[in-house]
């Protein structure tokens, strides 16, 4: 089982976004977590301390967009837990997420997480894409040979990138329940998504609907 657990976040005007709530649905479950807030010009940071004292803040005075990497090897540096959960501030992470999270043997030093993106009232079903597509590596152990390779933002085990869809066995897995993205909620949203087909099939809310940050 993973006894030691960390959060690294990577954030831009936060409140714009649900770093919040991001937060609230990891507390619970981890030691630590880092925040980087990479130039924001709102209050983010002293929201973030203001709910949460024990979460340390990392501020940048502007913003790093093309580096984010780069930010998260500097937020790996900063976290002395055994395992690091990478989250963005528009990701959810459900209860159940976290417990198949806790249970893991840790077998492999690299899990790879499947997500549901929420778009236009519903979630995006992944099996109307390509395989596997709907799949991320976010979950790694805290050792010298993982670090992210700059620009890309892609992890790597002594350099060479870890595939998300788990086709190292012997680097990666995959995880059984998914994170919740919700970019599309975000206030001046800019970033037009293109990881998945136009005219998808969607899924409704289900049992996630709790989670939904702000709720149809």
């Amino acid at each position: 089982m993973i006894k030691s657990l960390a959060v690294n976040i990577i954030t831009h005007n936060g409140l714009d976004s649900f770093i919040l709530e991001a937060i609230r649905s990891v507390r619970n479950y981890v030691q630590e977590i880092v925040v980087i807030d990479d130039g924001s010009i709102d209050d983010t940071r002293f929201a973030v301390k203001a709910e949460f004292g024990e979460v340390k803040v990392i501020r940048f005075d502007k913003s790093h967009t093309d580096e984010r990497a780069m930010l998260l090897n500097i937020a790996k540096t900063e976290t002395k837990s055994d395992w690091i959960l990478r989250i963005d501030d528009d990701e959810i992470i459900p209860e159940e997420t976290m417990e198949e999270i806790l249970a893991l043997d840790g077998a492999v030093p690299v899990y790879s997480i499947p997500f549901l993106h929420y778009e236009d009232g519903g979630f995006i079903d992944p099996k109307c894409h390509k395989k596997n597509s709907f799949y991320v590596a976010r979950l790694f152990k805290n050792i010298p040979e993982i670090n992210w390779k700059k620009r890309e933002e892609v992890i790597c085990y002594n350099g060479t990138p870890v595939s998300s869809r788990a086709n190292q066995i012997n680097l990666c897995r995959m995880l059984e329940n998914p994170f919740l993205h919700f970019g599309q909620l975000k206030k001046n949203r800019i970033h037009e998504y293109t990881f998945h087909e136009k005219g998808h099939c969607s899924i409704t809310l289900e049992n996630y609907f709790e989670y939904l940050p702000i709720k149809n």
